[in-house]
């Protein structure tokens, strides 16, 4: 009898237009704008943005927690982590707004 997954690798989108050199580039740039004070929302928003389908792929072929959150520092901001959530789940709206008001 053939095991069950939760978790189904056709659910994890395929990458176009993006290879290890690039996914490395984004990261370089996500990771001087970690440093910054004040980091540039919109860069920041747009390279997690090119790096989420490369980042889901990583997740499903092993990546752990401890190396994900390494690699993308975002994700360890509360507006990094929401803006993933809702990149994931987009029926979810103003994942941050209602965490702030209690609502989860």
């Amino acid at each position: 009898m053939a095991e069950k997954y939760f978790f189904s690798v056709v659910q994890v989108p395929k990458v176009l237009c993006e290879d290890p050199f690039s996914i490395e580039a984004h990261v370089k740039v996500l990771h001087s704008q970690y440093q910054k004070l004040q980091p540039d929302t919109k860069i920041v928003k747009d390279r997690m943005q090119q790096t989420f389908s490369w980042r889901r792929k990583e997740i499903a072929d092993g990546m752990t927690l401890a190396e994900t959150l390494e690699k993308y520092h975002f994700l360890r901001t509360s507006r990094g982590l929401c803006d993933e959530v809702q990149q994931i789940h987009p029926a979810m709206e103003n994942v941050q707004q209602r965490f702030s008001e209690g609502l989860y």
